[in-house]
């Protein structure tokens, strides 16, 4: 658990859970969700509509709610060959 009070290493503005595992950090708090590294994956509720295109990894996913409804962000690398 990460408290709400920034310190000199971290600025939260609301306490969230922090994970960091061998393949991705995981920042959850109320306002939502971020995962960073190779273990990031698509969200179960992804738009169907969006295009994600073959042999891309997931390199950062979040999801939050906001005033006008959900936001999601992704961002997408592919290996040069």
């Amino acid at each position: 658990r990460v408290p709400a009070t920034p310190g000199p290493d971290r600025t939260l503005a609301a306490p969230g859970e922090l994970q960091l595992g061998e393949a991705a950090l995981r920042l959850a708090t109320d306002a939502g969700v971020v995962t960073i590294g190779p273990g990031a994956t698509l969200p179960a509720n992804f738009p169907k509509a969006v295009p994600v295109y073959p042999g891309v990894r997931v390199n950062l996913a979040s999801r939050r709610s906001v005033a006008q409804g959900k936001a999601r962000r992704i961002a997408l690398a592919r290996d040069r060959r």
